[in-house]
């Protein structure tokens, strides 16, 4: 592993609804603040295109729109959009952008269906019911993350790690130590996870109850927390939902998308089993 001598430049800003943390790693330490700047400014675009809650974002056009009539989107916007509709036809639709965190009464639960967002050649996106809204705030987080390591790759960064509220992606040879903390424990650490060159994203009901799955098969699994590692932060965002709402059953998925993950179980007396796919995540 490279020996790093040079400098590093630790900065964090409210973004994205969370604190995002941005870690980079140079020779020069001018370049290093400039290119964490940019990086802040890209994610900062991304949030104002995609953000349910600011009236002029491209998500907030589209609920008031695409149900009318097409609705043309930015190369960014579409890209996410692509990304989530793939993931939700693969998991049948255990994840899904089209179901908003607070759903008005006396909706259709027909219009929280992802087959309800269409997409067009030339990024027109269509909805093909009255009620369906989106968000989305389960991928773009990912997303904005991937985008500000491109920055920093582009403005000679030769290290680093951004953080945006536990969804992180690292690059460079150097390899960070990420803590994966006790779900309801503050002070406590369930296991240490070693990051290079790849994403991981977490997922949980932290210092809440356990959230309950039910299988086919009659049985049960009470999930506290989950994590998934993957090579962009964009798939492994939107990842950690589909393990918290499908559990162990979501192993093939996982492989389907190259990622592994790991489940907290809530178990007696507060202990806790890790699951991990795919490859060894410790």
């Amino acid at each position: 592993m490279k020996s790093y001598s040079c400098h590093e430049v630790r900065r964090a800003k409210p973004l994205l609804g969370t604190f995002v943390e941005i870690t980079a790693c140079g020779c020069e330490v001018e370049k290093l603040h400039q290119a964490i700047g940019l990086a802040f400014e890209r994610m900062q675009w991304v949030q104002h295109l995609m953000s349910v809650y600011e009236e002029d974002s491209e998500v907030s056009r589209l609920n008031r729109q695409a149900y009318f009539e097409p609705v043309c989107v930015s190369s960014w916007t579409w890209q996410v959009l692509q990304e989530a509709q793939n993931i939700a036809a693969h998991s049948k639709g255990s994840f899904s952008i089209a179901a908003r965190p607070l759903r008005e009464q006396g909706l259709d639960p027909e219009a929280f269906a992802y087959q309800n967002v269409t997409l067009s050649p030339q990024n027109f996106v269509r909805f093909l019911h009255p009620d369906t809204q989106i968000d989305l705030g389960g991928i773009a987080k990912g997303f904005a993350v991937d985008q500000a390591v491109l920055v920093l790759l582009e403005q000679g960064v030769e290290s680093g790690l951004v953080n945006a509220g536990g969804d992180l992606r690292s690059f460079g040879e150097r390899s960070f130590l990420i803590q994966v903390r006790h779900p309801q424990v503050t002070s406590a650490t369930l296991m240490t996870i070693a990051l290079e060159n790849e994403s991981l994203a977490n997922s949980g009901r932290y210092f809440e109850g356990s959230y309950v799955n039910l299988h086919q098969d009659g049985t049960q699994e009470q999930i506290q927390a989950a994590g998934v590692r993957s090579k962009t932060c964009m798939r492994a965002d939107a990842l950690t939902k589909v393990l918290m709402n499908e559990g162990k059953g979501a192993a093939v998925i996982l492989d389907r998308f190259d990622s592994a993950g790991y489940l907290i179980h809530a178990a007696e007396q507060s202990t806790y089993a890790i699951w991990t796919y795919d490859q060894p995540i410790l």
